[in-house]
């Protein structure tokens, strides 16, 4: 009898590659659970979902067509994951030599990238204005640990800045085309909407909840995290980076669709607003003048989408002012600025001590109550404010390295604001605003989470990016043009 095929839904095909890799997948599948089964019998039941989530992904690796874009997604998505396997977790003192997952992600992709001849040694980059702050930054840091008391928490702390590092250089490396920065930049908006709407439900539930399965009650003014942090202030520091591109776009009207950007503009702005975080507003507010600085100069803003961005952050605000005010009246800003300033005086008394190479990367929480005077009163806690922690951990090279990067990733942006190409200028102002807003509330925060640290590192990347592919008319070391290579479109662009 004939076989009658469906016109509109052709047959699906396997391809010989995608059947020998499913072979595989299933004889390793089953060797890997039968070793399972006898490791994780008493095991937390996390570490189970862990390894299951480990074997779908590999599974789904082995089929799909497209693995670069399969890895280049995960690693995206992986970046707002608040999850690390940790070594000598609590050794000294520490937090352990910590492997995020975001980190194995990446490394996954580039050593894909290396095997099939993507990544080639002579054209792997690490330049840009931010490679002699970054070369000061580690040579602080390296000093400083020799001279620590708290070594072993300052070799978790190198092993960090090199993981940071490896972002950076990811994105100088991994976005070679205009293609894939449109990938890397549409994956980043969304996880802004991913995390947006988590940090809704948890502030509508009064719970905060984390991958790893802690969940615990929020407070009275629920101020969760997302899953990217334990605490309001590291969501913030994440989502504002995306954020700040999304306003961009969305102003401009390029790269996303404005109905799109719009919505998230909208839903980052109002987990923003009721984070109740005061450094984030400011933050925001900052970068997002920076933004409509940049664009009334350069020209190509739309004033309608921009005062109708202003006119819902402030209706937003109304909205929310209930809890606004019980966040004022629970915590006023003079007191707030009084703890933060004895913060600051006594980092300052450790900086004077040891102002060359400090007390060493991390160690500043483990030393700082030895110079507490006897007429100390307030808060006793780290100092909320990058620029004297860097100052009293790596002395003062370290904190004029830190100062030279977050400049010079600045410059970076600024430079391609010039471009000819509208989305590299919209790209380029919203890394531009999200320096500026973090350098801001970098003054008022610790600053130490790994995740938006992570994506920090990661848009101090694509700056240098930007700059590139604007400049960039031939393939590196053979002066031979780029050819425009038909791609397909992402769901998320045009």
């Amino acid at each position: 009898m004939d076989t009658v095929k469906n016109p509109i839904i052709p047959a699906p095909r396997v391809s010989s590659e995608a059947r020998k890799s499913l072979w595989f997948v299933v004889v390793f599948v089953g060797l890997l659970a039968a070793w399972a089964g006898s490791q994780l019998a008493e095991a937390e039941m996390k570490w189970v979902v862990y390894l299951l989530g480990a074997v779908v992904l590999g599974v789904a690796f082995s089929l799909v067509q497209n693995k670069r874009g399969f890895l280049f997604g995960a690693f995206l998505m992986a970046m707002q994951a608040d999850v690390s396997y940790r070594i000598l977790y609590d050794h000294a003192g520490s937090g352990g030599i910590a492997f995020p997952l975001s980190f194995l992600a990446g490394v996954a992709l580039a050593v894909y990238e290396f095997s099939v001849g993507r990544l080639r040694t002579e054209r792997l980059r690490f330049s840009g204005r931010a490679l002699n702050p970054i070369v000061l930054l580690v040579l602080a840091t390296c000093v400083s640990t020799l001279f620590s008391r708290e070594q072993f928490v300052g070799f978790t702390e190198i092993v960090s800045l090199a993981q940071y590092l490896f972002f950076y250089w990811l994105a100088v490396n991994v976005i070679r085309t205009r293609e894939d920065l449109r990938f890397a930049i549409g994956g980043l908006l969304i996880t802004l909407l991913i995390q947006s709407v988590v940090y809704l439900i948890q502030s509508s539930l009064g719970i905060t909840f984390t991958l790893t399965g802690d969940v615990r009650n929020a407070g009275q003014l629920p101020r969760p995290g997302g899953t990217v942090s334990n605490n309001p202030n590291g969501f913030a520091s994440y989502i504002i980076v995306p954020l700040m591109i999304s306003v961009a776009c969305y102003v401009r009207g390029t790269f996303l669709r404005p109905s799109f950007t719009a919505v998230l503009s909208a839903l980052g702005t109002v987990a923003i607003i009721i984070t109740l975080t005061r450094a984030a507003w400011g933050a925001s507010v900052l970068g997002f003048a920076t933004i409509l600085a940049l664009s009334i100069r350069r020209g190509g803003i739309s004033p309608h989408r921009a005062f109708l961005l202003i006119g819902f952050a402030v209706g937003a605000a109304v909205v929310a002012s209930p809890m606004i005010l019980a966040r004022f009246a629970s915590a006023p800003l003079e007191s707030s600025y009084n703890e933060r300033w004895n913060l600051m005086m006594m980092a300052v008394e450790v900086i004077q001590a040891h102002p060359f190479v400090g007390v060493g990367p991390g160690a500043y929480a483990h030393v700082f109550k030895d110079y507490i005077g006897d007429g100390f009163e307030g808060w006793v806690y780290s100092v909320h404010n990058v620029y004297l922690l860097r100052a009293a951990e790596l002395g003062i090279v370290g904190a004029i390295a830190w100062v030279w990067l977050l400049v010079a990733g600045l410059r970076t942006a600024l430079r391609a604001t010039t471009s000819s190409s509208p989305e590299i200028v919209a790209f380029a102002m919203g890394i531009a605003g999200t320096i500026v807003g973090l350098a801001f509330e970098m003054y008022w925060d610790i600053w130490g989470g790994f995740v938006y640290n992570s994506i920090f590192w990661f848009a101090l990347g694509l700056a240098e990016v930007l700059r590139r592919l604007d400049s960039q008319t031939d393939t590196p070391g053979t002066g031979v043009p780029i050819p425009e290579v038909p791609r397909a479109t992402p769901v998320w662009a045009h």
